[in-house]
């Protein structure tokens, strides 16, 4: 083989492999990863919502369902009423909010950017014998939430990300959810 004809297939070679992660890395362009940060003294927990992902993305609906029934609620407060409603029914835990944030269509989303979704303060009623109980029933409660995440990559490519018990699911698709 001259070297000519070497060079030529070695270059084909890298055009290929370059193509392939170029390919690759626009599929990455938004990673959507849900992190939950417990402070065990306090009892409060936080949910932040990170881009993993090469690139930035634009939100452009947030939507958050329990037992399957979507929460209407403006975007503003759609954090905050979900998990009014998802402790609406126990009294024995009581959830404080100390925060949450809003995710409205056209939020921007940096790469490596992370942003809390709610923070809230679990309050246990006073009978110590629930303490046990109460948080057992708060991760069986927490596990009855889905969320639903659609937004468009920097290639203009629409996505949505399902957040449940299950784990993570990734489609390209806004089809039904």
């Amino acid at each position: 083989m001259s070297p000519d004809v070497w060079v030529s297939v070695v270059a084909t070679l890298v055009a290929i492999v370059s193509a392939i992660f170029s390919i690759r890395s626009s599929r990455l362009s938004m990673r959507p990863v849900l992190s939950v940060w417990r402070d065990k003294k306090a009892e409060s927990y936080q949910y932040y919502l990170s881009n993993k992902g090469n690139g930035p993305a634009i939100i452009d609906e947030v939507k958050v369902f329990i037992d399957n029934k979507e929460v209407v609620a403006p975007p503003e407060i759609l954090f905050n009423e979900s998990l009014k409603k998802l402790f609406r029914d126990n009294k024995k835990i009581l959830p404080k909010i100390n925060g949450s944030s809003f995710f409205g269509k056209g939020h921007p989303f940096g790469k490596d950017e992370s942003k809390l979704i709610i923070d809230f303060t679990q309050i246990i009623d006073n009978d110590t014998s629930e303490i046990i109980d109460g948080t057992i029933s708060l991760e069986k409660m927490l596990k009855q939430i889905k969320l639903t995440v659609f937004y468009r990559d920097m290639f203009d490519e629409k996505w949505h990300t399902v957040f449940d018990k299950h784990g993570r699911k990734v489609s390209r698709s806004w089809g039904d959810v």
